[in-house]
């Protein structure tokens, strides 16, 4: 198909031949097409954590490694310096940039203000993060596009943010 992404998802199972055939019957030797996976975790590291925990969520009054504060002023730039030295050393032209599998994303104030309250996750009854993602995707890209205009972030669309977002109108190209 003729598709910006297409990557046969095997978990691991087949062997790195069994893969390289099945992309060349598909026509798709060469593909340098990138990845679609959790990634905060990787983007700021968690050793960072001890001298600026400010940038990892609130959850429940305190701050844990388990996301990001997206709206803290420093996580946009350290995420995208993370992805450029990424895409400086890679072929690949997307590169994730979501939040980390398992919910508890940040509760601070600001983060939260990216939310519309009556906008229900259909999963959880909770209020919809989309916004908070996208707005966050669109700062890192913004960022990324100046020394890398070639190149795609991606994030995934489902749990706490699966819907569509309600704030922010448009996607940084």
């Amino acid at each position: 198909p003729d598709a910006a992404y297409r990557r046969f998802w095997y978990g691991g199972k087949l062997t790195r031949g069994e893969v390289l055939l099945w992309n060349q019957r598909n026509r798709n030797a060469g593909y340098r097409g990138g990845s679609f996976r959790h990634a905060w975790s990787q983007l700021v590291s968690r050793d960072l954590f001890d001298k600026h925990p400010e940038y990892f969520s609130l959850n429940n009054g305190q701050r844990t490694t388990r996301q990001l504060c997206t709206t803290h002023p420093a996580v946009a730039r350290v995420a995208a310096e993370t992805l450029m030295a990424d895409m400086d050393r890679s072929q690949s032209w997307i590169f994730p940039s979501g939040p980390n599998d398992g919910g508890g994303l940040c509760q601070c104030d600001s983060c939260r203000d990216l939310d519309t309250p009556d906008y229900l996750e259909p999963s959880s009854g909770q209020p919809n993060c989309s916004d908070r993602i996208l707005d966050f995707a669109n700062r890192v890209a913004g960022l990324t596009c100046r020394k890398h205009p070639d190149r795609l972030i991606s994030f995934l669309v489902y749990s706490e943010y699966s819907r569509v977002p309600r704030q922010v109108e448009h996607v940084h190209p």
